[in-house]
């Protein structure tokens, strides 16, 4: 996969180095990014399997922020295994660069499931994060802006959690036309 916006004195993806120039952070980044996946998806995990037992609590004034923490959770969960996955594509030195990454369906994972979805799961986790939060800011006073009172209904959080997945496979069309397959 070459990106159409890389100038022409820089490589593309499909360029491999033949010196050792690269500095040690990029090399211990490909190694740190599964056991950061993994402890993300722990405590994602986690938040799915003990909200049940919160919401059962009668002492709570309102519930429906954890309905986003366990949606944002998921998400994450989803973005964590992505990125785990699309390391199979990443290329540091001779030495981890696989020859898998030329295949034509590998590049078409890695602008599919890596860039497309992986970005789409983004925008979702971050616009249920922000719901989250203006969920907890209606539990604070009595006056909110209209915005945050449709926010925080009951009804309204399937219908925001559709629109946010559209808007978010919406935004992320564009790293479709980003790309080109090598």
């Amino acid at each position: 996969i070459s990106n159409h916006f890389t100038p022409k004195n820089q490589p593309s993806l499909d360029f491999v180095s033949k010196e050792l120039n690269l500095s040690y952070a990029h090399v211990w980044f490909i190694f740190l990014i599964p056991v950061v996946c993994v402890m993300g998806s722990y405590t994602s995990i986690l938040v799915i399997r003990t909200i049940p037992f919160i919401k059962k609590d009668k002492e709570l004034k309102d519930r429906r922020h954890y309905d986003f923490m366990r949606i944002n959770s998921v998400a994450n969960c989803f973005l964590f295994s992505v990125k785990i996955v699309s390391l199979i594509n990443e290329c540091t030195s001779e030495f981890w660069c696989s020859q898998i990454r030329r295949l034509v369906g590998v590049q078409y994972f890695k602008l599919i499931v890596g860039e497309m979805f992986g970005t789409s799961l983004r925008f979702f986790s971050n616009f249920t994060f922000i719901a989250f939060q203006l969920c907890r800011l209606s539990l604070i006073g009595q006056e909110h802006g209209k915005f945050v009172e449709k926010v925080s209904k009951k009804r309204s959080i399937k219908r925001l959690v559709i629109y946010f997945a559209c808007l978010s496979f919406i935004l992320s069309i564009v790293k479709y036309f980003r790309y080109q397959i090598n």
